[in-house]
């Protein structure tokens, strides 16, 4: 965008003295202490033809504002407006039905108003519809009482704009209103035109049509101005203007050069305003001394040539124009950039001839110092959009989003000078079907760049090399890059994405670049991660006497929304082809720039990635001064990667596998407590085992902390929350919950002896076994000091409390035994068996007993496995009994054994036999499999038997769950 600067800022009203003459005095005590003197025109006329001024209008000023009143006429509306004396409105009221109007006297912008001379405009409607307007004038100034003074003539009466704007007059201006005088690339340039003339309809905005051109390159536009308000005669338009070759076929002027002018013609009524402007741009300055025989062609030239190529002897115009015909043999012929020739051509003239309304011109190469024998050339500026010639989108889903505006302002006030460009693009496709895109590696998000040029050279005659040159390319530049991919095997992949021209200081600079994306390294898994990148970074050569390589660079990144598995290493770039041609191409900059973020990840692993930021520059840069005189440098500007940082440590994550939420759970079950975590520095502790410095705990909201065996019975019922915490080694966690709610069934107790109908022999020791449980509830079992044993015979030595309690009865005959349970609940049941009590004869069974396990039901999977799974089928236990005869017989067999009940024989069946001593031990494998929730079908048998062949035994009930 090129905009003009002001050279010479408008002074503000200074104000004079006013003297009173006559009239009313009236004196004002405001703070501003202001002086208002107005000043009445002299005359008036009706609007319309056959209607008579009738209205008068006073004006006073009250504290900080200025009112105006109308008297006098059968008014229904009013509008007071208040001009500049260059015509710009600064205050309207609108249409109000009010009579009376106040005027803070503030312009729009709110601002007070500065001393000087303003007018004023008062419009009134009647019923009938008739139009009047009166006029006249303000004399503001500070600092004295104010007066306000009425004079004996009747103000005007018109229909058009004040006549006090003065002649008619066209001028450039800013956006300020300030005329200017010359061109500035960093503010935007409008014209202005007053001329109350060419108010033809006072109630619209009327418009007018302007011509503007370039005297050198002899492009010329129309631009359309528009009248600033009704009825105002002021006229207003924006002018676009650039530096480049001549287009006619757009709305934008096009110059030459800092030596071009620019004029301004309007010719409605005849009346030319030329005006004439030198173009100056900040940032660019040129003092080149050029050769006596250098010609350097005019536009309208250039535009007939046909494109040469590069070496070509001989240029053909397809035109004659005037300066093709006064070349000559010796000429140097200089052409700027042109589509025929992109980065200027420079040759010498060995013959001109014209043949069928061409010019064809013989030629050969030439030294730039003949054609320019000195000089000194610098641009140090930004690139901005409208310096863009070319912008060719090289992919699909490539866009150049327009520049930000502020609001309320046209695109032209731009915030800032970024190119902004967003992508999309699948770099690599192994497979190259777009819909499976597990083979793919894709690459998106936006890059906003604000390109920058540095370059000054000095040269002098004869030298194959400049006295002095550098030249910088650099960016500042914000990008959000989208890694994904899901491939395992190495990639180097890039595309160009867009392509920028542009030319500085006309042939003597030509800009190129093209914008790519790409990605380098490797996968063994899956990776997508984002990075947001800020980055100044100038490449940078200087000739001295020597090379030098004077380039900086500093950059700051982020990551985020990493998903990164296995093994890692990519570095996504944004790549740059440079290519600066500098002299007419007689100083060449040309390289290669990729520039950032790496990543490198290993999973698991710590840190798990690893980010940097990485560029790579091998520049060439020939100078060519002298025929066949090449001088050549190469470099790498850039070769290296900056640790930025490390992946902080990341919590695990963990899931509870079991118990679910909402699970049922009966009340003296085992429950096993199963969770499955990940980290991605120590691993994957899963199935709840501690792994890799990562620890499990289990927690209860009414049990508290849960046996990290992960086993637990619950014995209380009600709703619980479990919740599992993670920590890894880094000392991060992870917590998941469930509820579940715990239930019991009805309380049921059970003798296993004696049974009933059991003849027991009188004197003689015998154990007493029982035991409480739950209906649905297999695993919880009643205490045994909560179990109490009774007999309806009071001799007999009960009641006893407990599981296994030894009695002894002293009288004979039958009885009945009651075991009763109470739980902490106050539930209760109760157990009876009727057993017979017999006198002592002939020989007696040995008395036995299990002394361990010492339980009234023996739960196998506890016993074997108190952990949880999995068990260890090589775990074993040690079964111990004791037998004794009563009459003194020896003990001649020992049996442990298994037993099911046969509902078919109505009986106990022995199924496996495990041992023969008092004392064996046992596997968990000795077992085979069976289902016995409660413990009633099957049992552990002891048996002795003496040498009288008696026999006596003890057993426990043993449940069990395995499915074979």
């Amino acid at each position: 965008m090129i905009s003009l600067k002001s050279l010479v800022n408008r002074k503000k009203g200074q104000g004079e003295n006013y003297k009173t003459q006559g009239g009313v005095t009236l004196k004002l005590k405001s703070q501003l202490r202001l002086l208002v003197a107005l000043l009445v025109l002299a005359t008036s006329t009706a609007l319309a033809a056959d209607q008579a001024s009738s209205f008068h209008v006073m004006v006073e000023q009250q504290a900080s504002v200025v009112r105006f009143s109308v008297q006098g006429a059968n008014a229904i509306s009013s509008q007071v407006e208040v001009f500049s004396l260059n015509g710009s409105r600064i205050f309207d009221s609108g249409i109000v039905s009010d009579r009376t109007v106040a005027w803070a006297m503030t312009a729009k912008n709110g601002r007070r108003i500065p001393n000087g001379v303003y007018m004023y405009a008062v419009t009134t409607r009647d019923h009938s519809g008739h139009v009047q307007r009166k006029k006249g004038k303000i004399v503001v100034r500070n600092g004295q009482t104010a007066s306000v003074q009425q004079t004996s003539s009747p103000p005007q009466v018109e229909n058009g704009p004040t006549q006090a704007m003065g002649p008619a007059r066209l001028e450039f201006v800013d956006k300020n209103g300030q005329e200017l005088t010359k061109l500035d690339l960093k503010s935007p340039i409008f014209l202005r035109l007053i001329d109350p003339s060419q108010n033809v309809n006072p109630r619209k905005k009327d418009k007018v049509t302007v011509i503007v051109r370039s005297v050198q390159a002899g492009d010329q536009v129309s631009v359309t101005l528009k009248e600033t308000g009704k009825n105002t005669g002021e006229f207003r338009g924006k002018l676009k203007i650039k530096q480049a070759r001549v287009n006619t076929n757009n709305k934008r002027l096009e110059v030459s050069g800092p030596d071009d002018k620019v004029e301004a013609q309007f010719n409605q009524l005849t009346a030319t305003l030329p005006k004439g402007i030198n173009i100056d741009k900040p940032g660019e300055k040129a003092k080149v001394t050029i050769g006596p025989n250098t010609q350097i062609l005019d536009d309208k030239s250039s535009q007939n040539l046909m494109p040469p190529s590069a070496d070509t002897e001989t240029l053909v115009f397809t035109q004659i124009t005037p300066a093709l015909q006064n070349l000559k043999p010796g000429d140097i012929v200089a052409i700027g950039i042109t589509d025929s020739t992109p980065n200027g051509l420079l040759r010498k003239v060995k013959a001109v001839r014209t043949d069928n309304g061409q010019v064809q011109v013989d030629v050969e190469k030439v030294a730039f110092n003949e054609a320019f024998p000195q000089g000194h050339i610098s641009v140090d500026r930004d690139l901005i959009q409208d310096d863009v010639r070319e912008f060719t989108p090289m992919f699909s889903g490539i866009t150049l989003k327009p520049m930000k505006t502020r609001k309320g302002l046209t695109p032209d006030f731009t915030l800032d000078h970024k190119f902004s460009l967003d992508f999309d693009n699948v770099l690599y496709d192994r497979d190259g079907n777009k819909g499976t895109t597990d083979d793919q590696v894709r690459i998106s998000g936006s890059v906003e760049l604000t390109p920058f040029l540095v370059l000054d050279a000095d040269w002098s005659c004869c030298s194959p090399v400049p006295d002095y040159f550098k030249a910088s390319i650099g960016f500042r530049q914000s990008s959000h890059l989208r890694f994904d991919g899901k491939v395992n095997f190495a990639f180097n992949k890039s595309v160009n994405i867009a392509h920028f021209k542009t030319y500085p200081l006309g042939g003597f600079f030509t800009v190129e670049f093209t914008l790519q994306i790409g990605v380098d390294g490797n996968l063994s898994a899956t990776a997508s991660f984002d990075v947001n990148q800020d980055l100044t970074l100038a490449a940078c050569i200087e000739y001295k006497d020597s090379w030098d390589n004077c380039s900086q660079a500093d950059a700051n990144l982020g990551i985020a929304n990493d998903v990164l598995q296995g093994n890692v290493s990519v570095f996504g770039y944004v790549g740059f082809h440079v290519y600066l041609g500098v002299l007419y191409e007689f100083a060449a900059f040309k390289g290669t720039l990729r520039l950032g973020p790496k990543i490198e990840a290993q999973y698991p692993g710590r840190p798990r990635w690893k980010l940097s930021f990485c560029v790579d520059f091998p520049v060439k840069v020939t100078l060519d001064f002298l025929i066949d005189e090449e001088t050549v440098w190469r470099d790498n500007l850039f070769n290296w990667c900056k640790h930025i940082q490390d992946a902080p440590n990341s919590p695990p994550s963990v899931r509870i596998i079991s118990p679910r939420n909402g699970d049922n759970l009966a009340a003296g079950n085992s429950v096993y407590f199963q969770a499955q975590a990940t980290d991605a520095e120590d691993g994957d502790p899963s199935w709840g085992n501690a792994c890799c410095g990562s620890t499990f705990t289990w927690t209860s909201d009414r049990d508290g902390i849960i046996d990290t065996s992960r086993s637990y019975t619950f014995t209380t019922p009600g709703s619980r929350v479990i919740t599992v915490t993670v920590r890894d080694s880094d000392g991060a966690e992870a917590k998941a919950s469930v509820t579940v709610n715990v239930t019991i069934g009805a309380l049921k107790v059970t003798i296993y002896r004696p049974t009933s109908g059991e003849s027991i022999v009188k004197g003689q020791a015998y154990l007493l076994r029982g035991g409480g449980s739950y209906d649905a509830n297999a695993g919880l079992e009643l205490p045994c000091d909560r179990l109490q044993w009774k007999s309806n015979v009071p001799a007999d030595p009960l009641p006893l409390t407990g599981c296994s309690v030894p009695v002894t009865f002293t009288s004979s005959g039958p009885r009945t035994i009651t075991l009763t349970g109470i739980d902490a609940q106050g539930a209760s049941a109760q157990a009876t068996v009727n057993i017979n009590v017999i006198e002592p004869k002939g020989t007696l069974p040995p008395v036995v007993q299990i002394v361990s396990p010492d339980v009234a039901v023996w739960d196998l999977f506890n016993a074997f496995c108190p952990s949880g799974p999995p068990c260890s089928g090589n775990k074993t236990i040690s079964l111990i009994g004791k037998a004794a005869d009563p009459d003194g017989k020896k003990i001649v067999e020992y049996r442990w054994a298994l037993q099911y009940w046969d509902s078919s024989s109505n009986s106990w069946v022995i199924w496996k036999t495990f041992g023969t001593s008092p004392s064996v031990t046992v596997k968990f494998d000795d077992f085979p499999c069976f289902v016995d929730f409660n413990g009633d079908q099957h049992r552990l048998l002891f048996s002795a038997t003496d040498e009288d062949g008696q026999t006596g035994s003890d057993y426990v009930g043993i449940k069990y769950s395995c499915v074979p």
